[in-house]
């Protein structure tokens, strides 16, 4: 029998890491330990994250907590690997509950499969969102279609899940059944063999919230041929509702567009076809994030400003990029 491990990155947020706790403890397949990667910056917020894991029962497993050096999502994930002892691990964000049967019906993947190298669930608010979206207007219709072909962020109701050179993720119809082979699985509640790490990483040089890392890592996995990943309705985790913890919108806005650029320049063929739609895909995001700007409630000039900017960030540092230097956003974000 697999057993797992639960590696749990955590900045801020620090009264939903209970909710996370109590969902992972209360699984109908325990997990032989959970490791709490604290992130904060700040020690008040890493002494509330002690506290609680204090006064948390530990009659299920052994629950503890390892400090990163920086703020890193990436680094804290890999350490967190680093430090269990598991079969499988399975990742989860600290604002995630997952159901009762959530590790039972993704651990079931592996031992069925030994080719099986990843498997997620449904983020629950995601399949509201996309019943919600098929009862909408005909205008806001028209506006997500828009969306989708300039390949801003994801595509919904697609036959394959997949990446595209964009780094536009391709979601199934997640109002219906389903379970796909997928290109990709994200971060937020995912199992892992131990063993994909002999072939990938998450980036190490992706700081702060640390956007796109399970893009990175799913899809070098996937084009390595390193095994299956499985994408699956039959197993349901919730992402709870909340700004905190999250990146202020411009720096977000900035990190967005270098992240996608290391990701495109490491792991897609420089193909006519991919830049041509890469370049599309630049070129939506910038007319989002400026007629965002424009026309929002409080208007702001600079969020305008750095619409521009973001657009024009990675081509100016384009060749840091290209060697995997990041540093340049780290010392001007962070």
């Amino acid at each position: 029998m697999l057993t797992y491990s639960v590696v749990i990155t955590s900045y801020l947020r620090s009264d939903l890491v209970k909710l996370t706790l109590e969902s992972i403890l209360d699984q109908d397949r325990k997990p032989l330990e959970i490791i709490i990667v604290d992130n904060n910056v700040k020690e008040s917020e890493s002494d509330l994250l002690r506290d609680l894991v204090a006064k948390t029962k530990k009659d299920v497993c052994q629950i503890k907590i390892i400090k990163t050096p920086k703020n890193s999502a990436a680094v804290a994930r890999y350490m967190g690997a680093c430090s269990s002892i598991g079969d499988l691990i399975l990742f989860m964000d600290n604002d995630v509950v997952i159901e009762k049967n959530y590790s039972s019906q993704l651990i079931k993947d592996f031992e069925l499969n030994e080719e099986v190298i990843g498997s997620q669930g449904v983020d629950s608010r995601r399949i509201t969102a996309q019943i919600n979206r098929k009862k909408s207007s005909i205008f806001k219709k028209v506006f997500i279609k828009i969306i989708e072909f300039l390949e801003i962020s994801e595509v919904i109701g697609s036959k394959t899940s997949k990446v595209s050179p964009s780094i536009c993720l391709f979601h199934p119809d997640v109002t219906k059944e389903f379970e796909v082979y997928s290109q990709w699985i994200s971060l937020c509640a995912s199992f892992y063999r131990r063993s994909a790490f002999e072939y990938s990483n998450f980036p190490q040089n992706f700081v702060t919230y640390s956007n796109s890392e399970y893009i990175y890592f799913s899809y070098d996995l996937y084009k390595q041929k390193a095994g299956k990943l499985i994408y699956t309705s039959k197993a349901k985790y919730t992402n709870i509702d909340t700004e905190e913890g999250r990146l202020p919108t411009i720096p977000l806005t900035y990190q967005l567009e270098v992240n996608d650029y290391f990701i495109f320049l490491k792991l897609f063929p420089k193909s006519i076809k991919n830049i041509l739609i890469f370049t599309k895909s630049r070129v939506g995001r910038f007319l989002y994030n400026f007629f965002k700007a424009a026309f929002n409630s409080s208007f702001s000039l600079k969020l305008i400003y750095h619409s521009f900017g973001a657009s024009l960030y990675p081509l100016v540092h384009f060749n840091k990029i290209k060697r995997g230097d990041l540093s340049f956003y780290e010392k001007d974000f962070t």
